[in-house]
């Protein structure tokens, strides 16, 4: 605004309803580590399921992660969430104590899933451009919330499927996907 790049119309015209979103999602983020939620949460979720297989426990965190990143901005869930997923990977031993194998590649699975859920209007930024965009000489808007829902949740489920899959359905120890990703984060730390 100062350089005279932007006018006062540009600012009017900013989509306010992403910004808020933006701003609201990064408040709660905030508030869900300073309560020790996340911990709480992490260590319930590993007593439940964490001493079975890594795959036992990725399921589990991709249901979770759905819904979730469904519900909120998959940015914001990502901040919440991986923290619980990495506290759950880990178990009550602390990131000290960790298997970095194991750690890595349930973050890493968890963050795909993060990023590929997007199934409702408010899971990510570019869905909720998406639906405010409108035709400015009749204000009606381009593509409304039931016309993207369908879409999203068929991506929804394919992105679970493609995270699952990365996993393989015998057993994260020795499948093929998992040893994928595990390799692939050891070959990019060694680097």
């Amino acid at each position: 605004y100062g350089p005279g790049v932007l006018t006062k119309e540009d600012f009017n015209m900013l989509p306010w309803n992403v910004v808020f979103l933006v701003t609201g999602g990064l408040a709660l983020g905030h508030a869900v580590s300073e309560s020790q939620l996340l911990q709480i949460v992490g260590s319930q979720i590993y007593a439940a399921v964490g001493h079975r297989s890594e795959w036992i426990l990725l399921v589990s965190f991709v249901g979770l992660i759905a819904v979730i990143t469904s519900l909120i901005s998959h940015t914001v869930g990502a901040l919440i969430l991986l923290p619980v997923v990495a506290s759950a990977a880990c178990g009550d031993g602390g990131y000290g104590e960790c298997d970095l194998r194991r750690l890595r590649a349930i973050v890493m699975c968890s963050a795909f899933m993060c990023s590929g859920s997007m199934a409702m209007p408010i899971s990510s930024f570019p869905n909720m451009a998406a639906i405010s965009v409108a035709d400015e000489a009749t204000g009606e808007q381009f593509l409304s919330p039931r016309q993207l829902l369908p879409f999203g949740f068929v991506a929804l489920t394919l992105i679970s499927a493609g995270v699952l899959d990365l996993v393989t359905v015998a057993s994260a120890e020795t499948g093929v996907g998992y040893t994928f990703v595990s390799v692939v984060l050891q070959w990019t730390t060694a680097v």
